[in-house]
């Protein structure tokens, strides 16, 4: 009861450019862990690892990115395997970025147009591999971290590798019946624009 109450009375803090790229570079690692995940055929942490974080590119499409409020509350021990999620999350929220890597203190280059159209994209692909891992089939979650786990990263260097998508979607969508036409989705992208 505490807890429902310091939710519905704390008012979040805007992000600082610094805090936005630490979940961008966080995106990237969730990626990585659900590709193992997804290898070893654990559909529960899969599927509990997407829950907790599909939502954090949603917050950081707004005008004003602020804190995510799906990461306000603790993140169960039980799904992270990989990763320490709590302590990066924290790191994150203190602004103590000095442990990661050099890469996320640019400042993103690319229109700001593309980066929120990716932004969604990226939701957009973590409730597709939520779903997947949700009905225990995880053979498309493998090949769809795999292709993207590196976008969050592009992002912050401000260089996607737009060819490398174009020329690796149309195989997987023909293998997979995916919820979602990603080629077309990525094109869209490219041109700063949403579904």
């Amino acid at each position: 009861m505490v807890w429902f109450l310091k939710l519905t009375l704390w008012s979040p803090k805007h992000l600082t450019v610094e805090q936005q790229n630490g979940f961008l570079y966080l995106l990237h690692q969730v990626l990585v862990d659900l590709q193992t995940l997804a290898s070893k055929g654990q559909a529960k942490e899969a599927f509990f690892l997407t829950d907790i974080f599909e939502n954090v590119p949603y917050y950081l499409c707004e005008k004003e990115p602020r804190w995510p409020r799906c990461l306000s509350s603790p993140i169960d021990k039980s799904y992270w395997r990989t990763t320490d999620y709590p302590s990066r999350v924290r790191l994150i929220k203190r602004r103590d970025l000095s442990t990661y890597p050099t890469i996320i203190q640019n400042k993103q280059e690319i229109p700001t147009e593309q980066y929120h159209a990716l932004l969604y994209f990226l939701q957009d692909l973590l409730c597709e591999i939520r779903y997947w891992s949700g009905v225990e089939q995880l053979e498309p979650v493998e090949p769809l971290a795999k292709i993207f786990q590196d976008l969050p990263l592009q992002m912050l260097m401000g260089q996607v590798n737009w060819n490398f998508y174009f020329e690796s979607l149309p195989s997987l969508q023909q293998r997979y019946k995916l919820l979602e036409d990603y080629s077309a989705r990525m094109r869209l992208a490219q041109q700063g624009l949403r579904r």
